[in-house]
């Protein structure tokens, strides 16, 4: 599946850099994929482009960016 999806992303993608992560930078990679996930909802939200699932799991704009977007953005450099 690994090679299926390199090839694909390779042929669709060529500026894509692929890198192997060692597992003591899991963490690492996971705090950057948090905070551009924050991001980018912070960027739906301001658009109201939440998807149903992002509200359920949210419940409201205004919940996401009390509970979740503002812990973040007190984190940033």
């Amino acid at each position: 599946m690994t090679k299926i999806i390199t090839t694909l992303f390779t042929v669709m993608f060529p500026h894509v850099e692929f890198r192997k992560v060692q597992p003591v930078d899991y963490k690492l990679f996971q705090v950057a994929d948090l905070i551009c996930t924050t991001e980018l909802l912070s960027i739906k939200a301001e658009k109201k482009e939440f998807s149903k699932s992002e509200m359920e799991f949210f419940h409201s704009i205004k919940s996401f960016k009390k509970e979740y977007l503002k812990a973040i953005l007190r984190k940033k450099l």
